[in-house]
């Protein structure tokens, strides 16, 4: 076997060998892709609860780059398809109805896919409106009044809610779905609602008109005990002092009162039950002018 034999068949052996080593090395890499772990991430993810209507704003990494494809599931219907999607995006999406939602991260390669979820919460919108009345307290004793100027303040909507009120921005009262106020002088009063759910806030506000206070003066009872008009009373401010004088029809003195409420059960103030018939007041207030009128007692 000469020299240049033996040579070729050398170089035939270590072509062979490199063949068989790439195409080793060729499988092995190959398997490598396949086995290759795929890991996909929601990231970033803010808020993840709020109101309605909630706008959510995430981004999407995924390892190793590239993929082929993004698929974003979020949840209420909707869906997003990226080919060659981007290492990192961003992404956003609008939640308008209450309710849990889980968001979704696909990602695809070579056949593979990874995925990982997140959940958004979106609650209902609380809602602050209120309605308001006047209202008092009539009665004999001092410490009742009816007052013109005292009003009740009600959540149309109280629920489970934390509710706030404001008078002329000033906190008045927490935690509680009505307010009663007594307004100590005329003018226009900015009144304000808050109300408070799950983190969730709504609020509204209206103005109220105090006006000066009318004196109402009724010119006829009947203190006959039927539980119906039997005391005569004078709707005052509930603030002012007032002097308040009953004359018979000659002339005597046989009731009067000084107090911030006026009322009278058709005594005199020995208690003497008086017959029926017209009586003579004159009601002064401890800073104005007298007013004089006629009551006519019936029984």
């Amino acid at each position: 076997m000469n020299l240049g034999s033996i040579k070729n068949k050398i170089c035939i052996f270590v072509v062979m060998i490199t063949k068989i080593f790439a195409f080793i090395l060729l499988i092995f890499l190959s398997f490598g892709i396949q086995a290759q772990e795929l890991n996909a991430y929601i990231k970033e993810l803010t808020p993840t609860h709020d109101c309605q209507t909630l706008t959510t704003n995430f981004n999407v990494e995924f390892f190793p780059t590239p993929v082929d494809t993004l698929i974003i599931n979020y949840g209420d219907g909707f869906k997003d398809t990226i080919p060659n999607p981007t290492y990192a995006q961003n992404f956003s999406h609008l939640y308008s109805t209450v309710g849990n939602y889980s968001i979704t991260a696909t990602v695809y390669k070579n056949n593979i896919s990874d995925s990982d979820s997140k959940i958004v919460n979106v609650y209902p919108l609380p809602n602050a409106s209120f309605v308001y009345d006047n209202y008092g307290y009539p009665g004999i004793q001092d410490t009742f009044y009816y007052s013109n100027n005292r009003y009740l303040f009600v959540s149309q909507y109280p629920n489970d809610t934390t509710h706030t009120w404001l008078i002329n921005e000033v906190i008045q009262y927490s935690n509680t779905d009505s307010l009663g106020y007594n307004f100590k002088s005329i003018g226009n009063y900015s009144i304000k609602h808050i109300v408070n759910i799950l983190g969730c806030t709504d609020s509204s506000s209206q103005t109220l008109e105090i006006k000066e206070h009318e004196i109402q003066i009724p010119n006829i009872f009947s203190p006959n005990g039927d539980g119906i008009n039997d005391v005569f009373y004078i709707q005052t401010d509930g603030e002012m002092i007032y002097t308040f004088t009953v004359l018979d029809r000659n002339g005597n003195r046989v009731f009067t009162s000084e107090s911030k409420i006026i009322s009278w059960d058709g005594r005199t103030y020995w208690g003497e039950l008086l017959n029926p018939g017209n009586y003579y007041y004159s009601l002064t207030p401890n800073n104005g002018e007298t007013q004089t009128g006629v009551i006519y007692l019936a029984r």
